[in-house]
C-alpha cells in the first residue's frame, strides 16, 4: 500500500458474484484508494441503512480500528442512506456511482468534459443535500 492515496473501507449488500466484487475492487483502487476491507453482507439488508444493524455494528468496528478515509458501497444508495451511514459511521460515505464520476473527472482533459462531470456529481447530490436540509429542520423543531 502506498502512503499517499486514500483508504477505502468497500461495503457490498446484497447477493453479488466474487467477479464483480473483485471488479469493484479493482475500481476502487483505479480510483485512487487503498482498499483496506470488503464487508459482504449476505442477508437482506436494512433499507435505512444499505446493511442490516448487525453487519452495520461489524464496520462500526472496522471504521475505529482502520480509520479509512471513505467507505464505499457497491450500490448506489439513497439520500437517507448516505444521512444515517455518515451519522452513524462518522466518516465520508460515497457510492460507486460517485467513484466513477471521480475517476472520470480526474482523467477528463478538456475543461468542458470536468464540467460535465461536475454537473452530473452535483445533480447526484442535490437530493442527499435535500434530505440533510430537511433532517437538520426537523432536528431544530
Amino acid at each position: 500500500m502506498s502512503n499517499n492515496r486514500a483508504r477505502a473501507l468497500l461495503l457490498v449488500a446484497d447477493d453479488v458474484g466474487e467477479n464483480r466484487i473483485r471488479e469493484f475492487q479493482l475500481l476502487s483502487e483505479a480510483g485512487g484508494y487503498d482498499v483496506l476491507d470488503t464487508v459482504i453482507q449476505r442477508r437482506k439488508p436494512d433499507t435505512r441503512y444499505y446493511l442490516g444493524i448487525g453487519k452495520l455494528g461489524e464496520v462500526e468496528s472496522l471504521v475505529k480500528s482502520l480509520r479509512p478515509d471513505v467507505v464505499i458501497t457497491y450500490h448506489q444508495l439513497n439520500p437517507i442512506q448516505y444521512v444515517n451511514l455518515e451519522r452513524r459511521l462518522r466518516t465520508k460515505i460515497m457510492d460507486r456511482i460517485l467513484l466513477i464520476l471521480e475517476i472520470f473527472e480526474r482523467r477528463a482533459g478538456s475543461k468542458e468534459a470536468k464540467l460535465q462531470i461536475e454537473l452530473t456529481r452535483l445533480r447526484l447530490e442535490i437530493p442527499m443535500v435535500r434530505e440533510f436540509i430537511r433532517l437538520a429542520r426537523w432536528v431544530s423543531k
